[in-house]
């Protein structure tokens, strides 16, 4: 309960995410100069999510070249999600004080700068520390890409570029691993980060010059708090959380360091909670969880992130360590799930027109957890034909599910409170993330380290094989029970038609 000393929280108008504050005109702009400009959006959007999926391809040959143990290449990964977690609604506040253009550049340049310096770098503990800086790259641009497609397209308009933004979402996450494979099968992973510093040097580019050279101003109240407090403590609980479950198998579980860790975690997540409810411009708007179908939305949200990232960060792992394919053939056999999310995403939002939003999220989650279940059966002879069902079903129910879910959850608030529903969303989807991570991590090396204690005089690499197939098919059965449970969830996501 707030202290009845307390100020109000003090409101703001946002074009980006309060639809009815938006003028109804975009600035004069040609329809030519518009597209121009959304393409320099849609290379920088595609830069981002690419990176991350590329270099998920490559994870095998990092490994290997720099000699690191799975906990450093679990690092390796959520360094990056971790930074853009922690950031990512601080800097969507801002692109709202000090424009979007600005922090849509200042993010390319931060992630040139982050991508050079994992290029160089040639120890493994020096690529995850600009990992990290990397993220805080995607952290100023993907808040920015939306609220600036506001500023090109009048509000009649939208619908288009919208749809087009959504759809390139997908087909970046799915691309990514093929061209990781095609780069690091022929060249080297240094290539990678190259090609990822050249792609944001021409988001810069293109964004100095096509892009509005002003955004519309957010209208504030009062003076403005970006809640330093609340990012402390998100931060704090995130990484003391994340650490405690990457690194509790290497240290043990009952070590003093690991449970201090989860002890903080849980003291910061109080903190947290505690100064969510009492800040006047919060970080999280916490009241908005009072509302059954945004909560029950949020759930979905997250269990939709946790088995996106478990998909696309350990099966690369599979192919290429279990099944010793290259880099290549390790994208391409992915290949399938990708164009099925690139297709189904414009048909969930088809659907979404036109039923209620329950039906067909529930049904991409289930989609998505039958495909995960079946991956879940894994073994090291296991043909690309056998893979090509769960992964139709994956990128069918991944398609869908991410093309409703944030229109679901926004619609499921008031239109005053919608800025606060799309900062809690972003975030927790970025949690998911690292939680998936995370916790699969510790399924993988857990089971990972009891099958070859069960087989002690094994038969060098079959048993190092026949060990990663049999933790691998655990941690997609544990991300199939969660993916369930998102499913079951979406039947809270009860509101009105969402208007086309």
């Amino acid at each position: 309960m707030r202290a009845p000393s307390e100020e109000p929280r003090r409101e703001y108008s946002d074009p980006a995410t309060h639809p009815e504050a938006a003028p109804t005109t975009a600035p004069s702009i040609s329809p030519r100069r518009r597209w121009l400009g959304f393409a320099a959006l849609m290379v920088g959007l595609f830069t981002l999510l690419s990176a991350s999926t590329s270099v998920n391809t490559a994870l095998p040959v990092l490994q290997h070249d720099l000699h690191a143990n799975l906990s450093q290449v679990e690092w390796l990964v959520d360094s990056y999600f971790l930074t853009f977690t922690v950031f990512l609604t601080t800097f969507g506040r801002f692109g709202d004080v000090f424009g979007r253009k600005r922090m849509f550049l200042t993010g390319a340049v931060v992630f040139a700068a982050g991508s050079v310096g994992s290029a160089l770098a040639r120890d493994i503990n020096v690529l995850i520390a600009f990992r990290a800086l990397t993220g805080l790259g995607p952290a100023m641009m993907m808040p920015a890409t939306l609220s600036l497609i506001t500023n090109l397209f009048p509000l009649k308009e939208r619908g288009l570029p919208m749809g087009l933004w959504g759809s390139l979402v997908g087909v970046a996450i799915g691309v990514g691993p093929v061209i990781g494979g095609l780069v690091v099968n022929d060249t080297s992973w240094m290539w990678l980060f190259w090609i990822n510093t050249a792609l944001a040097i021409a988001s810069v580019v293109m964004g100095s010059i096509l892009l509005p050279s002003r955004s519309r101003p957010v209208q504030f109240s009062g003076v403005q708090s970006l809640d330093p407090l609340g990012i402390v403590f998100n931060a704090g609980f995130l990484l003391s959380l994340s650490y405690a479950l990457v690194e509790g198998h290497a240290r043990g579980w009952t070590s003093p360091l690991i449970l201090g860790l989860f002890v903080s975690s849980a003291v910061l997540l109080v903190l947290f909670v505690v100064r969510e409810m009492r800040a006047r411009e919060p970080m999280l708007d916490l009241n908005l969880f009072r509302n059954p179908a945004f909560s029950a939305g949020i759930l979905v949200a997250i269990t939709l992130s946790f088995g996106l990232l478990g998909i696309f960060v350990y099966m690369p792992l599979f192919l290429q360590n279990a099944q010793h394919h290259d880099p290549l053939r390790s994208g391409l056999t992915v290949l399938p799930l990708a164009i099925f999310m690139a297709l189904a995403g414009p048909f969930g939002g088809l659907l979404a027109s036109r039923a209620r939003p329950h039906w067909p999220i529930a049904t991409a989650m289930l989609l998505f957890s039958i495909g995960m279940f079946w991956l879940a059966h894994l073994s090291v002879s296991s043909s690309w034909q056998w893979l090509v069902p769960p992964f139709v079903m994956i990128g069918i129910g991944l398609g869908i599910a991410s093309a409703t879910i944030n229109n679901a959850v926004m619609a499921a608030v008031p239109r005053q409170e919608a800025g606060a529903a799309a900062g809690v969303v972003t975030t927790v989807r970025q949690l998911g993330s690292v939680l998936g991570i995370a916790v699969l991590g510790v399924v993988l090396q857990e089971q990972q380290s009891r099958y070859l204690s069960a087989h002690p005089h094994g038969h060098g690499q079959l048993v190092q094989d026949l060990a990663l197939t049999h933790a691998m098919n655990d941690a997609f059965l544990v991300c199939a029970a969660i993916l369930a449970l998102g499913a079951l969830a979406a039947f809270g996501v009860r509101q009105r038609r969402i208007a086309a």
